[in-house]
């Protein structure tokens, strides 16, 4: 009975080896399955993150074409105002050059009359009869005015 004993109490120590063994194996299987599975559902998180991501890419990028039309849009009223506004300026600088020219017109109008008047004057001055200095006047204002 010592000897069955004996066997028994070495097979139950065989036993409880390989008990602790499989519990070993069992655990190290159980952290790989744990790991795994934290694998997977990090993996899933990812891929609903990539969901998210494309769909906002896709909204930005419909917001940044809704924003390029805007900008090519604007651009275009800018250039047509521009255009505009430079035909304008030429229309404006048109009518200033002709507002100098006929006030440099006037100006010499203006000179003219004067030297007429001076000789009006002066002729006056000089006591010449009334009727031939008049007509005198009259022939130099003529003379000094432009013909239109």
């Amino acid at each position: 009975t010592e000897a069955e004993l004996a066997e028994a109490r070495r097979r139950l120590s065989d036993a409880e080896r390989r008990a602790a063994a499989a519990e070993a194996e069992a655990k190290r299987k159980a952290a790989e399955a744990a790991a795994a599975g934290e694998a997977t559902a990090k993996a899933e998180a990812l891929e609903r993150e990539l969901d998210e991501l494309r769909t906002e890419l896709l909204v930005a990028r419909g917001e940044a074409d809704g924003a390029r039309g805007e900008v090519e849009k604007r651009t275009a009223e800018l250039r047509k105002r521009l255009s505009d506004v430079e035909a304008q300026s030429s229309k404006n600088e048109e009518r200033v050059v002709k507002a100098y020219q006929k006030i440099k017109a006037d100006e010499k109008v203006r000179e003219k009359v004067r030297k007429a008047l001076a000789i009006a004057q002066q002729l006056l001055d000089e006591g010449l009869p009334a009727e031939s200095a008049s007509e005198k006047e009259r022939r130099a204002a003529a003379a000094l005015l432009p013909r239109e």
